[in-house]
Order: C-alpha cells, then sequence, then structure tokens
C-alpha cells in the first residue's frame, strides 16, 4: 500500500487512466471525469498554486460545498506539500475567521460569491491572509483569482517542480489541519499526516471485504469532514467511481446514479426510517398484514445475516417474495442497487438498524474521531451486531479504563493540537492512548459506546444516565427530528424535542391540524403522538432513566442556528444556555407531564439565531 497520499494518488491515476474517477451534475446531465483527466486537472492547479508563490509547509483552507473541484484542490495542495485546512461550509464568518487566523492560512479557496461573503472580514482583518481563490467562474473582483485561471497558467517548469513536491512526500509530512467542531469550546486544529491517512486507508482494505473495484459511491457529506474526506481517499485507492451529489438532491441522485455504496449520517436513514413507519401505520386490512408478514420474514432472515449463518431454504425464499411485495419499495428509495451503507458521524438506533437489516440493505456501524483520523471501529459484512460499531480495525488498539472511557492507540492517531499542547496532552497520555471523551464496553471483540464521558447525567437520586440511548430511541420515531435529554442533578429526567417539518406539514394535512407551527404542536393530536412515542421509548428503560416530562420546541434545532454541528451533533451548552428556562419550568411543582411551549416569540428568535450566528464570535 502507498506510503503518503501523493503517493496513493499518482499510483491511481497510473493504474486506472481511463476508467472513471468522478461523476458530478452539471444542470441536467451527468458528466464523467476519468482518472487519467483528473490527475491532469490536479496536477495544473497545483503547478499553478506554486506559480503563484505558495509553498511547501503553507497551509491553505477550503470553503465550499461537497463538488469535484473540491477533490481537485484537496490533491493539488498535498501534492504542493501544502497544508489543508478544511471549513465547514455552514461556518459563520467569525468562525472562519477563527480557523483562517489560527491556522495562519496564507491562502483561501471559496466556492462562490456567498462563501467569499463570510470570509470578507478575514480577508480585511488578516494581513496574512494573501490569496483568495474561487472555484466559480464569479466576478469577485481584481482581487480574487479564479481557480482555472490559476491551473491555465502553470508551466513547464511549475508541473515539474509539482510532480518533485509531490514525489518527495514523506509519511511524517503534515498533510491537514481538520478542525473539532467546538462543541466544548473554541474548535481545535487537529494535525494529521501523510501516515496518518495512508495508515487508515490501509486499515479499512485490510479490514474485510467492504469496497470492490466495481463499486460505485455516492458522496453528499461534507468533505470538511474527515468521515466524507476518508470515503474521497478510498475511492480513489480502490479504482471505484464517486458521485458528488448534495443534500437537498440526494434522493433524486441516488435513483439516476444507482450506487454500490451509500455513506451517510443516521439521520438520512431515520428520516426513510420514519416514512416508511408512515405508512405503514396508514396501511388496513390485507395492506397491514402483508407489511406485518413481510417485517416477521425480514427480521428471521436478518438473525441468520447478522450470525454470518447460511440462510435456510424456506426463510430464504420467503424472504424474496417479502422484497418483491413489500421491500422494493425501500431499495428503490436508495437507487436500487445499494449493496452496502457505512453509517458514522453520530449513533444509529439498533430499532433503524434492525428495521433495515430486515428490508435486506445492512448498515455498516463505524466509530472513531478525528483525532483518530476518521476510524478506530468499523463493522464488516460478516461481523456485525445491531447497536455495536464494530471490532477495531487492524493495527488498532483498543481498551476500557477504570470509569468506562474508550481508550485507542495506533498508527493513525494524530500529531496533536496545532499551537495547544496543553490540550494535546490532555487527549494523549504519556503510553501513547487516545483519550476519547467516550464511554463504551468491548463484548466478544464488539465495541458498543454508551455514551459522552462529559454528557452523563447524574440525577439528584444518584442514577448515572446516558441521554444519548434515549436521544436516539426519540429520533427514530416518527414527527420527531430532534431530543435532548436534561436531569443533571435534578429529580427526573426531562426531554426539549423539535419536529421534522415535512413529518409536521404531513401531520397537519392530514388531520387538519393548524400549519402554523406554534399552534400545531399546541394541538392534543400532536401532544398525544409525542406522549406516545415517548411512552414507547421509555419502556425499553427501568424508571429511573425514563422521560418524565417534555416540551415541544416550534423550531428545529439547525447548524445555521448553532444548536448542531456540521456532523449534526448537539451543542449541548449552547441548546441549555438558549432554552434553559423551558428546562427549568418543567420541574416546577404542578408542570403538566405533557405541556407544549406555545411562545412565538421563540420563533423570531431562533431566526435571530440563525442571524447574528453569523456575526458571533467564535469565543
Amino acid at each position: 500500500m502507498p506510503a503518503t497520499i501523493s503517493e496513493l494518488f499518482s499510483a491511481a491515476v497510473e493504474e486506472n487512466g481511463d476508467r472513471t474517477a468522478h461523476i458530478h451534475r452539471a444542470g441536467s446531465e451527468w458528466r464523467a471525469t476519468s482518472y487519467a483527466e483528473l490527475g491532469e486537472q490536479v496536477r495544473r492547479f497545483g503547478a499553478g498554486l506554486l506559480k503563484l508563490g505558495l509553498q511547501p509547509g503553507d497551509r491553505v483552507a477550503i470553503l465550499a460545498n461537497t463538488r469535484p473541484e473540491w477533490a481537485v484542490a484537496d490533491f493539488a495542495l498535498i501534492g504542493a506539500g501544502i497544508i489543508v485546512v478544511p471549513i465547514y461550509q455552514t461556518s459563520s464568518p467569525a468562525e472562519c475567521q477563527y480557523i483562517l487566523e489560527n491556522s495562519g492560512a496564507r491562502a483561501v479557496i471559496v466556492e462562490d460569491a456567498g462563501r467569499y461573503d463570510r470570509i470578507q472580514p478575514a480577508v480585511e482583518a488578516l494581513d496574512g491572509l494573501e490569496w483568495v481563490i474561487a472555484m466559480d467562474d464569479t466576478d469577485l473582483g481584481d482581487e480574487v483569482f479564479a481557480m482555472h485561471a490559476i491551473a491555465a497558467s502553470a508551466e513547464a517548469d511549475d508541473l515539474a517542480s509539482w510532480d518533485r513536491t509531490a514525489a518527495d512526500a514523506s509519511p511524517e509530512q503534515m498533510l491537514t489541519y481538520i478542525y473539532t467542531s467546538g462543541t466544548t469550546g473554541p474548535p481545535k486544529g487537529c494535525m494529521l499526516t501523510h501516515g496518518n491517512y495512508a495508515n487508515m486507508v490501509e486499515m479499512v482494505f485490510e479490514a474485510g471485504d467492504i469496497f470492490r473495484r466495481d463499486d460505485r459511491v455516492v458522496l453528499f457529506l461534507p468533505l470538511a469532514h474527515t468521515f466524507a474526506r476518508l470515503i474521497h481517499f478510498l475511492t480513489i485507492e480502490g479504482g471505484m467511481e464517486l458521485v458528488f451529489s448534495n443534500p437537498l438532491t440526494v434522493l433524486d441522485d441516488l435513483a439516476e446514479t444507482r450506487p454500490t455504496i451509500l455513506p451517510s449520517v443516521p439521520r438520512v436513514f431515520e428520516k426513510a426510517y420514519n416514512k416508511v413507519q408512515a405508512r405503514m401505520a396508514e396501511a388496513t386490512g390485507p395492506r397491514a398484514k402483508l407489511a406485518s408478514w413481510a417485517m416477521g420474514v425480514g427480521r428471521k432472515r436478518g438473525r441468520y445475516v447478522m450470525a454470518n449463518k447460511f440462510v435456510p431454504l424456506l426463510p430464504a425464499a420467503e424472504w424474496l417474495v417479502a422484497k418483491q411485495l413489500v421491500f422494493s419499495k425501500i431499495h428503490q428509495s436508495f437507487g436500487g442497487n445499494v449493496r452496502l451503507a457505512v453509517s458514522g458521524g453520530a449513533p444509529l438506533s439498533r430499532e433503524i438498524h434492525e428495521f433495515f437489516l430486515s428490508a435486506g440493505i445492512v448498515i455498516l456501524e463505524g466509530y472513531g474521531l478525528t483525532e483518530s483520523t476518521t476510524a478506530l471501529t468499523l463493522s464488516m459484512p460478516d461481523r456485525f451486531r445491531t447497536g455495536s460499531v464494530g471490532p477495531a480495525l487492524p493495527r488498532c488498539e483498543l481498551e476500557i479504563a477504570e470509569d468506562g472511557e474508550i481508550l485507542a492507540r495506533g498508527p493513525h492517531i494524530f500529531q496533536g493540537y496545532y499551537g495547544n499542547e496543553e490540550a494535546t496532552r490532555e487527549a494523549i497520555d504519556r503510553d501513547g492512548w487516545l483519550h476519547t471523551g467516550d464511554i463504551g464496553k468491548l463484548e466478544r471483540g464488539m465495541l458498543y459506546i454508551t455514551d459522552r464521558k462529559k454528557d452523563i447525567i447524574v440525577t439528584a437520586g444518584g442514577k448515572n444516565v446516558a441521554p444519548q440511548l434515549l436521544e436516539g430511541g426519540l429520533k427514530a420515531q416518527s414527527l420527531i427530528s430532534q431530543a435532548l435529554v436534561h436531569g443533571d442533578k435534578r429529580p427526573f429526567l426531562t426531554a426539549l424535542i423539535t419536529l421534522d417539518a415535512d413529518d409536521a406539514a404531513a401531520m397537519a394535512e392530514e388531520h387538519g391540524l393548524p400549519r402554523d407551527m406554534v399552534d400545531f404542536i399546541a394541538s392534543d393530536a400532536v401532544i398525544d403522538h409525542v406522549q406516545a412515542a415517548l411512552d414507547k421509548v421509555n419502556a425499553a428503560h427501568g424508571r429511573s432513566h425514563q422521560v418524565k416530562r417534555f416540551r415541544i420546541l416550534p423550531v428545529d434545532f439547525t447548524t445555521e442556528s448553532g444548536e448542531l454541528t456540521a456532523s449534526m451533533k448537539l451543542k449541548r451548552k449552547v441548546v441549555h444556555d438558549r432554552y434553559g428556562q423551558y428546562i427549568d419550568e418543567m420541574y416546577e411543582d404542578g408542570a403538566a407531564d405533557a405541556a407544549a411551549v406555545t411562545d412565538a416569540e421563540l420563533v423570531a428568535r431562533h431566526q435571530r439565531w440563525q442571524q447574528s450566528e453569523q456575526e458571533t464570535a467564535v469565543h
């Protein structure tokens, strides 16, 4: 296997030549780029960057949605020996400025005029930020360089210089600074080397038969996140096809491109599951009996599959009938050709995992951190368990500390936080163990995540409660979008609940309920629906681990308003700070068990938060 990502890329271009590397939408058409064409695009842009005046060791940021130009810029910078600093496309101007300043970036590559507006304050404030480069041919003024113009400027000497630099890369050479999402404070830049990523790629391929040369992988996750970045590196190493998609059009894109592998975050599976459940709940008579029979058949077959055992003839035949009559629609919603799905970034509920397994779609869960160059564990097609994130990857050591924290060690562990030795010492101990901050357990070599170490709730009665288990269960229920469980030093657990806008609109139309969200959540039908969902989740937990009261908020948690990270994790402190009064009300004497916030001002405040998040300083 290649020792550096530069070597990985050059070998893939040489080996695969005319094979398709990238597929992207151009208007109403899909266009393919071969490995040879991709190699030339990368080489010319990288050489142009060196001609511009950038040098190996410089830092250059990328602020853009997932698209082919992001990938071209990434490999071009890596080959030029330049450290890549990804910035999430949803980042506010203040967050962009913080990362650009903290990393010491000399240049930033932006997608378009909208992303340029987000870095303008930084351009004016930071003397060290010398160049702004735009992916799109938007007229942003004489001081903004066009990506295609830089590539076109490269001459023979520049190309030769880039070739030499790429060939001279070493495993110890720094490849990227990826900034954490800032859930516990200002973002920290994780320093990852060529060796970190090259080992990560090798470990995934060593683990088992997941990716194959004839696979087509769809990617709509942000390339600024290490999960999506690793997927791209894996597809290049494997000579596969990568389809660039958009979260807003991904369902249409799946139907048109028919991928075999779907990397995703749990929210996509949660929404698909809730829609199917809603349709099944509406079924009556023979249709309801057919759906019930199919699920029973699916669960029976799923037990054999999960145990990696041969499915007997009768269950196998019954399942083929069930697939034809019921499950085929679920497969078609993902394009009809998905062989495997990979879920990462957050926990996937056991209920959803088992449902898709019954339908014949295997979802492989993995677990890791940016600090571990993406993954520590990964389920295999022949070794997975619902509720588990799989076994440790080859050459990755796992231990469970006395307090339940997961510790990890291996060649993929990061080099520390850029410019922050104190935080680095807290993350990696003297023996080289990475302290993940997550609580888990190992059973028969499989890792189970129970919660974040800092998120554990200790009730007034001294009970330790893992809120993510309850929150994941609630998010798996129809109508519910997000949930935050509270109860630290309190006599019982409570929950803030937000609703899915699409599900709410459908329910309002079906039952003649108010369309205005403030009035909608005050409806008895909505409160009863959420209470029933909560009762279902509570039934799986002991009395002291059950949510006793809840509030429905008339607004959803979003990345734009700052309650969610770009990878859809809750920023608990932000939520507690903003909605603390509603949490306090649930502990007042005489508070109703099922009461909804009907404060229209909250909607207006949430809109202001979305706007002010663009201007609020990170600190």
